[in-house]
C-alpha cells in the first residue's frame, strides 16, 4: 500500500516536475543579470544611492611665476535625488495551467518575461534621456565655464524645428543637423560619440551618400554593451543608430549624446531591486519567500524589479526635430 504521506510533485502536461520549471526560470534570471545590457548602458552608471553629485568649478591651470603659489581652484557640489518605481509582468502559473500545458509553453512564457524586462529597460533609459537634454528651464547647477566661454543655468541644447537649431529657415541635410548639433558638446569640451534616429531618418541621411558604399544603421533595441558595428554610419565622429521607439510625433527626432559628462556617464541608475522572480507574497523566489525547494512557489509568481534613474549631465546630450530636410 501506498504512502499516504508522500505526495506526487505537481508536474507539465508532458510529465516534466515543476521543480524542473522553476529551476529553469531561475537560470534565465542568472543569465539577464550577467549578461550585457543594451547600448543605453553605455551611457549609464549604476550608483548606490537615488542622490547623485554634480561638481562645477574652475580648475582652469594659470601661468604661475617662478616661486609664486599656485591659485586655488573652485570647485561647487551639487546634489540631485531621483525616485525609484516599481515594474511588473505576472506569470499567472496556476496548478491548472501547469497540468494542462507542454513544458515548453511555460518554458517560452518565462523567455517573453524576460524579454518584456529588457524592452522595459530600454524604455525607461531612452525615456530618461529624451526628457533630460537640457531644454532653456533652469538647471539645478550653473554650467562650468569651458574655452572662454561662460553659460547660464538656462542653457539650451534642445530645437523644436529646423529653423531654431540653423537660426535660418532654409533646409539642411540630416547631416548637417548633426554636425549643427555637435557644436553644443563640443563647447562644454565633450565628444559626440552617438545619435539615435528614428528608421526615416535613418533612410534620409543612407539617401545622402553618393559614393555607392553600403552603409548600415543598426538597430538600438538589439545592440549590447559595446557591440556598435564597425560598419556603422558614422558623420562627423557620430555613430548613428536607429530605434522604432521614435515614431508618430517623434520621427523627426534626433538625440546626439556623449558617452562621457562632467561627472562621469550621462545618466545615473539604481536597482532596489534587479530583476527576480517573485511570489505570491512579494518575496524574491531563492530568498526569503519561496525557495528552489519549494516548486510551488512558481505558483501565482510574477517577475518584477524597481529601478530608477536620471540625466545627471542635462549637458551630455542634444536634441532636435529635423522637420526641413535638404
Amino acid at each position: 500500500m501506498a504512502n499516504p504521506s508522500r505526495r506526487r510533485e505537481l508536474t507539465t502536461k508532458d510529465d516534466v516536475p515543476l521543480s524542473e520549471i522553476l529551476g529553469y526560470g531561475m537560470e534565465l534570471i542568472d543569465t539577464y543579470r550577467e549578461a550585457p545590457r543594451t547600448f543605453l548602458s553605455t551611457f549609464t552608471q549604476e550608483v548606490s544611492s537615488r542622490v547623485f553629485m554634480t561638481r562645477t568649478g574652475d580648475m582652469t591651470w594659470q601661468e604661475v611665476a617662478e616661486m609664486e603659489h599656485a591659485r586655488t581652484g573652485t570647485l561647487d557640489t551639487h546634489q540631485m535625488a531621483f525616485s525609484v518605481k516599481s515594474y511588473a509582468r505576472d506569470l499567472a502559473y496556476s496548478r491548472e495551467i501547469v497540468e494542462d500545458n507542454p513544458s515548453e509553453m511555460l518554458r517560452e512564457e518565462m523567455q517573453a518575461m524576460i524579454r518584456g524586462a529588457d524592452d522595459k529597460e530600454f524604455e525607461v533609459l531612452f525615456d530618461v534621456l529624451k526628457g533630460g537634454v537640457a531644454d532653456g528651464t533652469q538647471l539645478w547647477y550653473t554650467p562650468q565655464e569651458y574655452a572662454g566661454q561662460s553659460f547660464s543655468d538656462t542653457h539650451n541644447h534642445s530645437y523644436v524645428d529646423t529653423q531654431e537649431l540653423f537660426g535660418d529657415s532654409n533646409p539642411h541635410a540630416v547631416s548637417e543637423h548633426i554636425r549643427e548639433a555637435n557644436k553644443d558638446l563640443r563647447e562644454h569640451g565633450y565628444s559626440p560619440a552617438v545619435a539615435i534616429c528614428s528608421q526615416d531618418i535613418a533612410d534620409a541621411l543612407v539617401g545622402e551618400r553618393t559614393d555607392g558604399t553600403n552603409y548600415h544603421i543598426p538597430e538600438a533595441e538589439g545592440l549590447r554593451e559595446g557591440a556598435l558595428p564597425e560598419q556603422t554610419l558614422i558623420e562627423d565622429g557620430v555613430r548613428l543608430v536607429q530605434t522604432a521607439w521614435l515614431n508618430g510625433s517623434e520621427e523627426q527626432d534626433v538625440y546626439v549624446v556623449s558617452e562621457r559628462g562632467q561627472n562621469g556617464a550621462p545618466i545615473k541608475t539604481n536597482y532596489p531591486r534587479p530583476v527576480e522572480l517573485t511570489d505570491n507574497t512579494g518575496a524574491p523566489i531563492g530568498g526569503a519567500g519561496g525557495t528552489l525547494g519549494d516548486p510551488a512557489a512558481l505558483l501565482g509568481a510574477y517577475g518584477s524589479m524597481r529601478m530608477g534613474s536620471k540625466m545627471a549631465d542635462p549637458l551630455a546630450g542634444v536634441k532636435f526635430t529635423a522637420d526641413n530636410i535638404a
